[in-house]
């Protein structure tokens, strides 16, 4: 079974070559880059910037932001009307209202509502 992936972060920084240079791994859910800087402070600097990058990344993936690039990229290829697309978005977003703002990236944490009991039979 597949380990379960951890969520995007930054790591670091790595001391190198004797403390001459650092390193810090930014690690996205593409996969991880690794940042070489000159001074320990410039390593420090650079953690704080890719970690707020990477919280308006994750921003990007809730699910009204989307569908709402769903239904642009439909107005582009021409696949639907304006008015097509607006109608969509508006009954998705109805059907969806609860969910809109949660990071598809991130699995299920609710648990399904428990099945009803099965309704008594008569006895024969």
């Amino acid at each position: 079974m597949p380990r379960a992936k951890a969520p995007p972060r930054v790591k670091g920084p790595y001391s190198e070559r004797g403390g001459s240079r650092f390193r810090i791994r930014v690690c996205e859910v593409t996969g991880h880059r690794d940042l070489y800087f000159a001074t320990l402070r410039e390593a420090q600097v650079a953690i704080k910037q890719a970690a707020r990058g990477l919280l308006q990344a994750s921003q990007s993936r809730q699910l009204g932001f989307v569908l709402d690039e769903y239904h642009q990229e439909k107005l582009l290829r021409g696949s639907c009307s304006d008015q097509s697309a607006r109608d969509q978005r508006a009954t998705l977003r109805f059907w969806l209202a609860d969910f809109l703002e949660q990071d598809i990236g991130r699995p299920c944490t609710t648990q399904p509502p428990a099945s009803e009991p099965a309704p008594p039979t008569a006895p024969s």
